[in-house]
């Protein structure tokens, strides 16, 4: 019988670039993951470089950071203390 690990079956595994472990193929820099920063360059139809990747993610870090520092302040000039999804509207 054929024993699959899941190493065998895990999606990171199998793309992982030639001579890159798989540590650092899943090395993640920020908050947001690396995969699907290629998923979201794929689907406007371009291809990307590792180091495209992480500069599209630090790039959405930062505009949520900063989206969630105004949303912050509008909630807290409301006297609450959670955001809610008409602030972010």
């Amino acid at each position: 019988m054929l024993k699959v690990s899941y190493d065998d079956t895990n999606i990171y595994t199998q793309k992982r670039r030639k001579g890159m472990s798989q540590k650092e193929n899943l090395e993640v820099k920020g908050d947001l993951p690396i995969v699907p920063m290629f998923r979201l360059i794929k689907k406007a139809g371009a291809r990307a470089s590792r180091g495209a990747a992480n500069a599209l993610a630090e790039i959405l870090e930062a505009e949520a950071k900063t989206i969630a520092i105004e949303a912050e302040k509008l909630a807290s000039h409301a006297g609450r203390k959670t955001i809610k999804k008409k602030i972010l509207s």
